[in-house]
């Protein structure tokens, strides 16, 4: 039992933090597979329904992003840099909610008016922007543990518990036989279980402080909202886009359009089930990458960013590789499986974003937040540039248009890193590593693919999957992957 003990006293906390987002990552696939698999007789409806619950979703982050602004940033770099750092949550709080209620009319009129599938419904309007304020308070929240480096809390509150509260609702609505009633009232209970977190913390958190901000402070904010505005629109706007541009007066064809934005939505949600992992990193580089900036430490910086692209790949290959070489096994397993491209296509992107590392989170943090913004705004503009352009080209229009958009973005950022910093932000060994270690995956998942029976493939990929992911770490010519879970970890 000692032995134990003293095992498990070396285990860095990044191990739990990653074990907590493994957990938010389950909750998330459990509450995904109750919806694709119990809100409609066959997969047509379910698919339809999933994607008008997507839908609302896809408004309530879009609309997130201008509530959050740029406060989650901005409280974890102030936090670092301020010593008045135990007053950066309450500033940012009275700022937020001075923002909502400007913000407020704006969203009300934009949907009453312009989005069509919403027909007019003031209470669901309503409804959707409390839900979103109440999400991206929660947000806020877990960037103030975040910034005094409380990664578990945070992944916890953000991933884990919400997602609990709604397996649980979810589940004894379907057994009660109310699904209707769940797809009717998903915007309230989603309301509801981010509402339920918020609030104890605000009675924590919130303290009697001044509200003043200086004008480099206010700068600071408007850019880190522009630079979110830029990097997580097209993934947030690809929903409600899908929802919108596929809008038909007949009821039949309505489900169909419905049923394909069910199918986009469900490989986008596998794909971000993967990226749990990649998020999480990205969050726990955050006050390092602030840190090392501060320190004018440049070459802890450029090692550091490495590693964590490293670390992104280790984890984030195996999963999307599993996605692309068997798009169709994965889907199928939801219960909807129409339109397996749309995986595919996503899975690339998600890759993309995982061997790009946190090229903006380190821009970002390092001052060089112009820099994010400006691949960003390439990123955005190409989006939705290709978005229109190819709508009545082919139903696959969206996710082509996020992918290369994304690409770009990815491109321009390691090229400023590099010029920045006057050397290569991701060394030749690295990338032979992750090439090497990509092959493999391809390998090993397009052999899985052949199984056929459906128990034997899942537990199959699951373990062979666990397995490639620790071999990663085992296998690296950087000695300190391989002791990456003890030790000192990501730093």
């Amino acid at each position: 039992m000692g032995k134990i003990k003293k095992i498990f006293s070396k285990i860095n906390g990044l191990y739990l933090t990653l074990i907590l987002s493994a957990l938010g990552a389950i909750f998330s696939f459990l509450v995904t597979f109750l919806l694709t698999h119990y809100l409609g007789d066959n997969e047509e409806i379910r698919a339809s329904l999933y994607g008008k619950i997507q839908y609302y979703l896809g408004i309530i982050t879009t609309l997130s992003i201008f509530l959050k602004f740029g406060f989650v940033s901005f409280i974890v770099k102030d936090t670092q840099y301020s010593i008045s750092g135990k007053q950066t949550f309450s500033r940012s709080f009275f700022l937020f909610d001075v923002l909502s209620i400007l913000i407020f009319p704006i969203f009300f009129v934009i949907s009453y008016f312009a989005l069509n599938q919403l027909d007019k419904n003031s209470f669901l309007i309503i409804a959707l922007f409390i839900a979103s304020f109440s999400f991206s308070l929660v947000s806020l929240i877990c960037a103030s543990l975040l910034s005094k480096k409380h990664f578990k809390g945070a992944i916890f509150f953000e991933s884990v518990l919400p997602k609990i509260v709604q397996l649980v609702v979810f589940a004894v609505l379907i057994v009660l036989k109310q699904s209707n009633f769940l797809t009717d009232y998903f915007v309230l209970i989603f309301l509801s279980t981010y509402a339920i977190i918020a609030l104890p913390f605000l009675l924590m958190l919130v303290r009697k402080t001044s509200i003043k901000f200086s004008k480099t402070e206010i700068i600071s904010i408007c850019t880190f909202f522009l630079l979110a505005l830029t990097g997580n629109f097209g993934n947030s706007l690809i929903k409600v886009f899908q929802g919108e541009f596929y809008i038909s007066s007949d009821e039949a064809m309505q489900i169909k359009y419905d049923a394909i934005l069910g199918n986009l939505a469900l490989a986008l949600q596998i794909v971000s089930m993967g990226m749990i992992f990649v998020g999480a990193i990205a969050n726990i580089a955050k006050p390092q990458f602030a840190i090392y900036s501060r320190d004018s430490n440049n070459d802890a910086l450029v090692k550091f960013f490495t590693k964590t692209i490293r670390l992104s790949g280790f984890i984030a290959i195996p999963f999307m590789i599993a996605f692309i070489m068997q798009p169709k096994n994965v889907m199928s397993f939801f219960g909807i499986s129409s339109f397996p491209i749309f995986l595919v296509i996503l899975s690339i992107y998600g890759l993309i974003l995982a061997l790009g590392g946190p090229c903006g989170t380190l821009l970002e943090m390092s001052g060089h937040e112009k820099i994010e913004l400006l691949a960003g705004i390439a990123n955005l503009v190409l989006f939705i540039a290709l978005s229109f352009a190819l709508r009545n080209i082919t139903i696959y229009a969206l996710p082509i248009s996020l992918l290369f958009g994304t690409l770009l973005g990815k491109i321009i950022n390691v090229i400023s890193i590099k010029l920045i910093y006057k050397r290569n932000p991701i060394d030749k060994k690295t990338v032979l590593t992750l090439v090497i270690f990509t092959i493999i995956c391809i390998c090993v998942f397009r052999g899985l693919n052949r199984i056929e029976n459906p128990y034997l493939w899942i537990i199959s990929n699951c373990i062979i999957g666990c397995a490639l992911i620790v071999s990663g770490f085992m296998m690296s010519p950087y000695k300190d992957d391989k002791y990456f879970f003890f030790k000192k970890g990501l730093q």
